[in-house]
């Protein structure tokens, strides 16, 4: 019976994993050291300020988990992200 209920969680984990931001930095990090003018530094801050501007939301994201429940927040994060 347990081992049942953990089957159906493993497309869960498959949808977690493709939509966690983190997977596509190094592709994004390729891709824009090929537009002309890109330089390491260029992308560097450009990394910095998506690290920045995800700090400044974990903690309207962490408020939003303690009144909602954990697993109704990261589905509704993970929606708006495929949004």
């Amino acid at each position: 019976m347990m081992n049942a209920k953990l089957s159906g969680n493993i497309w869960k984990l498959g949808v977690h994993y493709v939509t966690n931001k983190r997977l596509y930095q190094p592709i994004l990090g390729i891709s824009l050291l090929t537009v002309p003018g890109t330089t390491a530094a260029t992308l560097g801050t450009m990394l910095l300020a998506g690290s920045m501007a995800a700090l400044l939301f974990e903690l309207p994201s962490g408020y939003i988990s303690d009144k909602m429940g954990h697993k109704q927040a990261i589905v509704l994060a993970r929606l708006a992200y495929v949004i």
